[in-house]
């Protein structure tokens, strides 16, 4: 499993390992939520790298009503996630499955 934090309407960030160089442009994959899951696909731009902890700041591209439906669901989800757990973590992760950042060719 891949963290991914500070999900939102306009990006993401992936924690661990570099995914590409900055100014890059990416096609992000990932599956939330094992029990109920949910796929999301979207394109965007790598923006910047944290040093610690390690990690990818991607800034998506303008987004489809069906894409944004399905962000907007992983946040509402998350944002329940993060009630039950406030008291166990200050910082709540979403656990991301099959994490794919590919590369787009320009």
């Amino acid at each position: 499993m891949t963290p991914v934090a500070n999900l939102s309407r306009t990006g993401a960030l992936v924690v661990g390992r570099p995914l590409h160089p900055v100014g890059a442009r990416i096609v992000l994959r990932f599956v939330v939520f094992a029990e109920d899951p949910i796929f999301f696909e979207h394109t965007g731009r790598v923006v910047r790298f944290l040093k610690d902890p390690p990690a990818t700041g991607v800034e998506f591209d303008p987004m489809t009503a069906g894409t944004a439906a399905v962000l907007d669901e992983i946040l509402r989800r998350a944002e329940v996630e993060n009630r039950s757990n406030a008291r166990r973590r200050k910082r709540v992760l979403l656990d991301a499955q099959d994490l794919r950042a590919d590369l787009l060719e320009e």
